[in-house]
């Protein structure tokens, strides 16, 4: 048995022909040419979603046409007769077709011509939920592209309701993971408009406002969410953030206390306040809420680094490499914690240590001024500055 084709759909010897073998169709032969059924069409040999009914037309050609692809579900790869672009189902590798640009057909301009036993087709549930459920799949395996695009067929096949609703704010959800906040706020709106008590959506489109330096807006946001749910933890979380961004550290304490009131389990609201006390000087109060945060995840190497920052600052700088040598455990690519260990063992004068860590910082990640600070340590060990010199720096 082949282990790699195991795994998929069993093919008759014709679909193997133009599937795996790069074979084509009869034309005006398949199932799927002279077809326009409302539905998304599927990969044969893996049951992945390719193309959606709205975007298949008649080109006279003899095949399936198509103007485009479900976002991320097609691979383009030039044809081995050096003219054409193949086109393979981006999970399995599957032979579908050709594409063919310029032709003026659409005003997409493009024509995806696939053969009709590449595909399945799968008539959706009522009123746009299949296409919902399926967005959310992709979306819970990363797959926000797709998730996208399933949520955009959801929205104009939906009945209206709360399944409306829903589209939206999990496809503004999805266009926020891939930084695009924009548009993920506008479609907050659209889910807020049709449902005026939806928290999840005042918190998730204050989260975007954040992402984009509006930090008062996110608060209002916030708030609303806060007046619907008393009790949403998250929501004072991230209001806390806000209130920190704009440097008002002990309102964003308050937010934190109640977090921490409402889940004590949570690390997220111990880090924040640890931070938010460490911008306020109180280094001491900071490391109680990282030990806090380390205690409910001893995998947050954050944390570790963090509070080696907060020890170092106190001078304690023996107990600070301790933290940054588990943060260094926990991920051996943290090019941070190597420069912050590094500054450490420069005030405890142990330079070729120190040289040691800021060379493994520059290696992993180059950034703005690191090349600057390591320099520090070069010179350093050559005897070019004084103590005085450093403790200016």
């Amino acid at each position: 048995m082949n282990l790699e084709t195991s795994r998929y759909n069993a093919l008759s010897a014709e679909e193997r022909s133009v599937i795996e073998s790069k074979g084509t169709e009869r034309p005006f032969s398949g199932e799927y040419d002279d077809f326009y059924e409302e539905g998304v069409y599927l990969c044969r040999r893996c049951n992945a979603e390719l193309y959606r009914s709205d975007a298949k037309f008649d080109a006279h050609c003899g095949w399936p046409a198509f103007e485009q692809e479900i976002p991320g579900t097609v691979t383009r790869l030039p044809d081995p007769d050096g003219v054409r672009t193949e086109i393979e189902c981006a999970n399995c590798g599957g032979h579908l077709g050709h594409v063919f640009i310029g032709e003026r057909l659409t005003a997409a301009d493009t024509r995806h011509c696939v053969n009709s036993i590449s595909m399945k087709f799968a008539r959706p549930t009522a009123g746009g939920q299949y296409y919902c459920d399926k967005g959310w799949e992709h979306f819970n395996v990363g797959q926000y592209e797709k998730a996208i695009g399933f949520y955009s067929i959801a929205i104009e096949h939906i009945k209206k309701g709360p399944w409306e609703g829903q589209c939206y704010h999990r496809r503004a959800w999805s266009y926020a993971k891939l930084k695009q906040h924009q548009q993920a706020i506008q479609d907050y709106d659209h889910a807020i408009g049709l449902d005026p008590e939806y928290d999840l959506a005042y918190s998730h489109r204050g989260q975007s406002h954040a992402a984009l330096g509006e930090h008062q807006q996110a608060i209002q946001d916030y708030d609303q969410a806060i007046s619907l749910d008393p009790d949403y933890e998250l929501a004072y979380s991230h209001r806390g953030q806000s209130y920190a961004a704009l440097g008002e550290h002990q309102r964003a304490i308050q937010d934190y206390d109640q977090a921490v009131l409402l889940d004590a389990d949570n690390e997220l609201p111990y880090v924040n306040r640890a931070l938010a006390y460490y911008d306020l000087g109180q280094h001491q109060r900071a490391i109680q809420d990282f030990d806090q945060t380390i205690r409910i995840n001893p995998y947050l190497s954050e944390a570790y680094n963090n509070r080696g920052i907060a020890y170092s600052d106190l001078g304690q700088h023996q107990r600070a490499i301790q933290d940054y040598d588990h943060a260094i455990k926990l991920n051996p690519n943290y090019s941070c914690a190597y420069y912050n260990r590094g500054m450490a063992y420069i005030d405890l004068r142990q330079l070729e240590r120190a040289i040691q860590d800021c060379d493994q910082a520059i290696k992993l990640r180059r950034r703005p001024g690191r090349q600057v600070e390591t320099g520090l340590c070069r010179s350093l060990l050559q005897g070019q500055l004084s103590k005085a010199d450093v403790d200016e720096d």
